[in-house]
């Protein structure tokens, strides 16, 4: 009994180690390894397209009444000042007129008062070209007022022609050409410092005048000191250059400013029976005024650039 009890014990063994050992173990999960591919799609970008140039607001904003206005009566105040100043320090008194209104209307209309001025800023871009003939419009109707006012004032009538308006000479066109490239290069030095007040930069611009016209004043003193008087033999012969007292550097002003009339060359007062020839000239005081005018101005506007780069 006791071996059969024995016996059955080994048999339980064995069978418990049996079923041990027949028992799968436990399988793993396995994770299903699952590729995701994504998709890159690159979109180019489209230039930035240019917004249309609105003239017509351009225009509107520039050309405003109050702006013709302005220009008209600035101009008429430069004019009567060059014409009323004669004395060795009239380039003075032009300046320091020039900075008065640079203050008073320079935010109405830009205080032009000079037909070349408006040229030079248009063609430095800093001005529309659709405004420019209604500024020089503006700008001559304030010289004529000018003269107009001065003829009543004085009692002797316009005394006015425009025989010379075919007129020139190579010294006074380089002279107007010089002296008023000085002048816009110091105003578009001026206007572009933005970061002057409007007193600073009314400054600058009227001092650009006066220096301009020092420099030209001085070298119509050259050119006149040259010319050998005793080759004159007859008011016929007088040279172009002793009929002007002086650069204009303005069409609108040398539309008022006369040449010296035969009379006041041989040294008497004009009784203003005999008309003198207007300094508005095609060749010296436009043609030449104006090319100074892009000269200077787009001189500046070149150095700015080639500073920035």
């Amino acid at each position: 009994m006791a071996k059969q009890a024995t016996t059955s014990k080994k048999a339980s063994k064995k069978s418990t180690t049996r079923t041990t050992n027949t028992a799968k173990p436990a399988e793993k999960p396995v994770a299903a390894a699952r590729t995701t591919s994504k998709t890159v799609t690159t979109v180019k970008a489209e230039p930035a397209k240019k917004k249309p140039i609105d003239f017509a607001a351009r225009f509107s904003s520039t050309l405003s009444p109050e702006a013709l206005v302005a220009e008209v009566v600035g101009t008429f105040i430069l004019v009567a000042v060059a014409l009323t100043a004669t004395s060795v320090l009239a380039p003075l008194y032009v300046g320091l007129t020039l900075v008065v209104l640079v203050i008073a209307i320079g935010s109405i209309s830009g205080a032009h008062v000079n037909p070349a001025v408006t040229f030079g800023l248009w063609t430095a871009r800093k001005f529309p070209g659709l405004a420019l003939p209604f500024y020089w419009l503006a700008q001559f109707l304030g010289a004529i007022a000018a003269l107009v006012v001065m003829a009543a004032l004085t009692g002797k009538g316009l005394g006015i022609n425009f025989n010379s308006f075919l007129a020139f000479d190579w010294g006074v066109f380089a002279i107007e050409v010089i002296g008023t490239a000085i002048f816009l290069f110091g105003v578009m030095a001026a206007i572009s410092r933005t970061d002057l007040p409007v007193v600073g930069r009314a400054l600058g611009v009227g001092l650009s005048l006066f220096a301009a016209l020092v420099v030209s004043v001085g070298f119509y003193a050259s050119l006149s000191s040259s010319i050998n008087k005793n080759d004159i033999t007859s008011i016929e012969k007088v040279p172009r250059l002793l009929r002007l007292e002086g650069p204009a550097l303005n069409p609108a002003v040398a539309f008022g400013l006369s040449e010296k009339t035969d009379t006041e060359l041989q040294g008497s007062a004009n009784d203003g029976n005999s008309s003198a020839a207007s300094r508005l000239t095609l060749g010296e005081t436009i043609v030449g005024t104006l090319l100074g005018a892009a000269i200077g101005a787009n001189l500046y506007r070149m150095l700015i650039r080639k500073e920035s780069k």
